[in-house]
Order: structure tokens, then sequence, then C-alpha cells
């Protein structure tokens, strides 16, 4: 009789076929452990971006604090001495004292032919702004009369005027602990100086009292101004990176994402400024056309910097895009209100 022998395949081992289905299963599984922990590296990466620009935007509130430990402020703003028209590249005003060498120059705010303009050159005898770019941020290039007052579009000043002031003397009302403030202005910038002693000692007083300025390249100068300035850097849309960043129900606006700049300069002298630091890296938001518009939705604009020369206080509010989480912004939101000990010049 013949036996018939039987398998077992705890001794026989594994067929070829069942040899090959193994082999792809646990390729499947490698290779879904391998996209696991590479999307697992990538979040860390995103979470420790975040962090580190959290901590960017903190330190950049320190430094702030720093550079105006002693200062006084100032909202620099003149008068306009001559016409010019909607084609001119140069306009002079009757002072340029507290403008920086370059920026922007608002005209007629809160009417018809409000205009930003920038500048990329001042003459600080003639008192004469050049290398103009009219219409800038979404304005037309307009005439303005003599007598016209020009502000630097930076400093986002409260009225003295807070109750019912007219269109055209504001641009914005700003909630801050006290109730809603009036403002004109960007509030991209902050122009300040500082107690000095040109002699590099600690004799900050004469017979008129404080000795203002601020160190110029590395020395200290009775001629020197000091300002913190918002550089835009690059845009970003809100449907690039799928957020609501300003707050509005919608992902339809684009923006300005830069950084925080202390400059330095010699009022006497033209030409670019002779320091010219960055604060933090480009984290700072600002809505393209609406500088120092709402960016948190609550119906009320939020300057960087909202200056207010009847208390000497300077509130600073930072919106940040901190990173990116799954293709999704990280916004924060970071302010503090510092109170000048030497007010306001």
């Amino acid at each position: 009789m013949r036996h018939i022998q039987k398998h077992n395949r705890s001794k026989a081992g594994f067929t070829l076929l069942e040899l090959t289905i193994a082999a792809a299963v646990m390729a499947i599984v490698m290779a879904s452990m391998i996209v696991g922990l590479q999307s697992e590296a990538q979040n860390l990466s995103e979470m420790t971006t975040t962090s580190h620009r959290k901590r960017s935007a903190q330190v950049l509130l320190h430094r702030v604090e720093e550079a105006l430990e002693f200062a006084a402020g100032t909202a620099p703003a003149a008068w306009l001495i001559n016409n010019i028209g909607p084609g001119d590249g140069s306009l002079q005003v009757d002072s340029s004292a507290g403008f920086p060498p370059n920026g922007t120059l608002l005209l007629e705010p809160g009417t018809a032919r409000a205009e930003r303009v920038t500048f990329t050159g001042l003459d600080p005898v003639t008192h004469t702004f050049s290398g103009l770019d009219r219409g800038q941020r979404c304005t037309t290039p307009a005439s303005h009369e003599n007598g016209t007052r020009a502000y630097w579009a930076g400093a986002a000043c409260a009225l003295e005027n807070q109750l019912g002031p007219p269109v055209a003397q504001w641009e914005g009302q700003a909630l801050t602990a006290e109730g809603p403030l009036f403002f004109r202005g960007d509030g991209t910038g902050f122009s300040f100086r500082v107690p000095t002693d040109p002699a590099g000692g600690t004799d900050y007083f004469d017979a008129t009292g404080i000795r203002w300025g601020s160190k110029v390249d590395g020395n200290p100068s009775s001629n020197g101004w000091s300002a913190l300035a918002y550089v835009p850097t690059r845009q970003i849309s809100e449907s690039d990176v799928e957020t609501d960043i300003n707050g509005d129900g919608d992902q339809i606006d684009t923006f300005s994402l830069g950084q925080i700049r202390l400059i330095r300069w010699d009022a006497f002298s033209n030409g670019v400024p002779e320091s010219d630091v960055a604060l933090c890296p480009p984290i700072v938001v600002q809505e393209l056309c609406n500088y120092g518009g709402d960016l948190d939705g609550d119906g009320f604009q939020d300057p960087i910097f909202l200056w207010n020369p009847v208390d000497g206080s300077l509130r600073v509010r930072l919106t940040i895009v901190s990173g990116l989480q799954n293709t999704r912004a990280v916004v924060n939101r970071i302010s503090s209100t510092m109170y000048l000990r030497n007010g306001s010049l």
C-alpha cells in the first residue's frame, strides 16, 4: 500500500508565493513607517520654527524697550512750501526734523486727494524730498498746494481732539485699554531721540536742558536721530497659506511680510542711514494697501506703533506669521504698551 506523505508547514517552510506576499506586505509597512516618520519630522520642524519665531517676536519687544529706555518721541510733520503736480519728482517743506533719509510721506489724509509718496533722498539744508514715487499703496498721484501738511506716514499719532474730529484729520481708530483712540498715519514706524553727550561721557545737559541726539556710526551725535521702521520683504496671500489672517471671514487678502529695523542717521548728512539693524526676522504682517489696518477682525485698526504724545505712551502691537503647520499659517498677536519717561520732543 502506498503511503501518502503529508507536508508539515512548520517544517517545510514558506512557499515562494508566500515569501513574495510577505515581502510585499513588509515593504508596504516599511513605506508607511517612513512616510509617518517623515511627517513627524516635518511636524517637529514646523513646531520648532514656530516656537523660534514666537521667541523672536518677544525678543523684538525687548529690543524696542531697550532702544526707547530714555527716549523722547515725535511724529514728524512739515508744511509744503511749493505747489506740486501729480508728476513731480521732488517736493520741499519748511522743516525735515525727525524724517528719516528715506521712507513714505502721507499727504492730505482722509480726503479725495490722499496720497502716499515714497522718497529715497532728503536734503537736510533745503528740506527737499527727492526720488519720489507717487501714488503708493493703492493711492493716486494728485496735485497738492503750498501749505499742505506732509506727514511721515510711518508714525501713527493719536489726535489731541478725540471728541469727534473731522474725517480729514484722522485715518483710523485703535482700541486701547482706555477705549477707542483716533489716530493719523500708518503706524509702521516711530521717530525718537535720546539724551546724548557728544563728548562721549555722561553729561547730558546744557544750559537749555537735555541734549538730544543719537549714536551715529557708533558715536554720540547731537545731530543724530533714530527711528523704528517696518520694512516689507515679500508678499503672502491668505489663499496660499489657507488662513484668514485678519479674521474678516474670507481668504482673499494679500499681505506684506517684513521686519522691524532700527535706523540711525545724522540730520545734516545726505544719503542712506549710517546704521540700519534688523531687530527681528521677516515675520511681521501688514495688509497690502492698508498698513495699520484691522488685523484681528474686531473692527478697529491695528497700527504696529501707536504714539500718544499727550501721555507719552507707545503701544506696540505685532501680528506675526510664526510658521506653517500642514500648509496653514500660524498667526500670533503680541502687544505691549510702554511709557516714555521723557515724553514727547
